[in-house]
């Protein structure tokens, strides 16, 4: 149940935070709406990381997760930049197929084809 509830929190807040940045990237420099939501992501994770007192990993592994939070950037600014230029009712909902690389990927992994 905590997992179901966790995924339900998530994606309530991915959606609200895509929602408020579109709006807010039609008033501001997608640069700048960017830059306040890194802000306080990373606030939040050093938080969570001081709350724990556990270590960060040292696996190399974790360089992949850097590198993909990067591309994530990345795609946010040209989800946001799309928001900001283009109807919101036409550019969410062709940037939420995206998702289908990723169960792509899974798939291609998991058949053992990479």
């Amino acid at each position: 149940m905590l997992a179901l509830s966790l995924s339900l929190a998530a994606c309530f807040g991915w959606g609200v935070a895509d929602f408020l940045g579109g709006l807010k990237s039609r008033q501001l420099s997608v640069f700048t709406v960017l830059m306040v939501s890194s802000i306080f992501g990373l606030a939040v994770i050093l938080a969570i990381v001081l709350v724990r007192g556990v270590a960060p990993p040292t696996n190399p592994v974790v360089l992949w997760a850097v590198l993909g939070g990067f591309a994530g950037l990345g795609a946010m600014f040209f989800l946001y930049r799309g928001l900001s230029i283009g109807s919101m009712a036409i550019v969410a909902p062709i940037s939420a197929t995206g998702v289908i690389l990723a169960i792509g990927g899974v798939t291609l992994i998991s058949a053992g084809s990479l």
